[in-house]
């Protein structure tokens, strides 16, 4: 009889953990299509920031259409935005880090990449990361 107490008693608690996710598993908590967005300036520290949530659209972001199109495009890999074309950057080492945490599509995001300016940040990521 405590035997089957026993085993009854574990089956739940297996069963307890396994209806629960890891939280490696998990997913991240909030919107699925929010990102939060920075573009700091190497020189200064002086960073912007922006909020953008897509699928409806909100947020803080000045271009919020043109930027969730922009990354439904890109599957919402911000590696593959497809940016501008046609516009000139000089050379300059004025280095700026963009970044964006938060999650699309329901997956979680931690990206950043340093660009030598400005300007070859917009190129390379308008509208995402133009505030």
């Amino acid at each position: 009889m405590i035997s089957l107490r026993l085993r009854a008693a574990v089956a739940t608690a297996v069963l307890a953990v396994l209806a629960f996710p890891s939280p490696a598993q998990a997913r991240p908590a909030g919107h699925p299509w929010d990102l939060k967005l920075a573009v700091q300036d190497e020189r200064t520290g002086a960073v912007a920031r922006a909020e953008l949530i897509c699928h409806p659209t909100g947020g803080d972001h000045p271009q919020v259409q043109a930027a969730c199109e922009a990354l439904d495009a890109a599957s919402g890999n911000l590696n593959r935005l497809a940016g501008t074309t046609g516009t000139l950057c000089y050379h300059l080492s004025q280095p700026v880090t963009a970044s964006a945490t938060g999650s699309w599509a329901g997956l979680p995001v931690q990206w950043q990449q340093t660009f030598g300016n400005s300007c070859e940040l917009r190129t390379k990521t308008a509208p995402v990361f133009a505030f």
